[in-house]
């Protein structure tokens, strides 16, 4: 839900060469044109595949960390060709024994949002996942980022949220369509950690 989290890594020298970076917000996010109607994960993995098209990038590395992991599945499932390889971080569990407990903490954040409004909202969320100081710790890595997050709370919770918890997508979607990838069990190796990296819920949310 940070627009521009990725910013310090692909800030990195060591990523642009020989690699062109890119760098993008998704609808609603820090200046992108606002969403029209509900939420899509499809859409927004559509959108990602029209990204690359108008900048001419027939295969790319491809990364997604919490809810933008679901859209490079999405990608990765529905235009296979547009993706070289695919780093999932902090994956949505919604594939895992776990998924029950998961979808029902999002949607309980989702009644919060509409109760409450988006301030509260956020703060219930983000004290959850990253901690009571988190807008400390943002501005330690990414300076505006607490601010940034307030602006974009609102597409968050009221697009992004109910795009998780309705969202369908089958391990074999991407198993069947991604080469070499018939034998290999993607998803069972999935499962929360804490930061002791033990089972655990440090990370919940999308």
């Amino acid at each position: 839900m940070i627009a521009d989290e990725f910013l310090p890594l692909a800030s990195q020298s060591e990523l642009h060469d020989p690699y062109q970076v890119i760098l993008y917000h998704r609808r609603g996010y820090a200046g992108s044109s606002p969403v029209q109607g509900r939420g899509s994960i499809e859409r927004d993995a559509l959108d990602c595949q029209r990204l690359l098209t108008a900048l001419d990038i027939e295969r790319a590395h491809v990364v997604g960390v919490s809810y933008s992991a679901a859209v490079v599945l999405q990608l990765a499932a529905t235009a296979p060709s547009c993706v070289r390889t695919l780093t999932l971080i902090e994956p949505p569990p919604v594939h895992v024994p776990s998924a029950d407990e998961f979808l029902a903490a999002n949607a309980r954040f989702i009644d919060d949002y509409r109760l409450r409004g988006s301030a509260t909202a956020l703060d219930m969320f983000l004290a959850r996942v990253i901690g009571p100081d988190w807008r400390t710790d943002i501005e330690h890595h990414l300076p505006g980022g607490a601010a940034q997050v307030e602006r974009d709370a609102d597409t968050f919770f009221a697009t992004d949220m109910p795009a998780l918890v309705t969202w369908h997508f089958l391990a074999e979607d991407l198993r069947h369509r991604m080469a070499g990838a018939a034998d290999d069990d993607l998803f069972a190796r999935f499962h929360p950690l804490d930061n002791a990296g033990q089972g655990g819920s440090s990370r919940r949310g999308c």
